[in-house]
């Protein structure tokens, strides 16, 4: 599935301490997603939930448009956020 284009909207979305976004960074980010196979989506060392679903949901997303994603935490997932068994 191709990346589809969206409209452009004058919105700046702060972040890195303020910092705004360019177009010319959203579309370099876009560049390295289309070219890669394999994408490793990183979760933060104290997930919670809404981490986690992200993730999950990137997950999907990108193993529906082709890619291989990988998820990647480099501590325990807290034992709350274990689907029962």
């Amino acid at each position: 599935m191709p990346w589809k284009a969206v409209k452009r909207f004058d919105v700046k979305v702060p972040y890195n301490d303020g910092k705004l976004m360019t177009y010319a960074e959203t579309d370099k980010i876009r560049e390295l997603l289309t070219a890669a196979q394999a994408i490793v989506i990183m979760q933060a060392d104290n997930p919670d939930a809404d981490s986690l679903g992200s993730a999950l949901a990137l997950e999907q997303i990108f193993g529906e448009i082709g890619k291989e994603p990988y998820l990647y935490c480099g501590v325990q997932i807290p034992d709350y956020l274990h689907p029962a068994v």
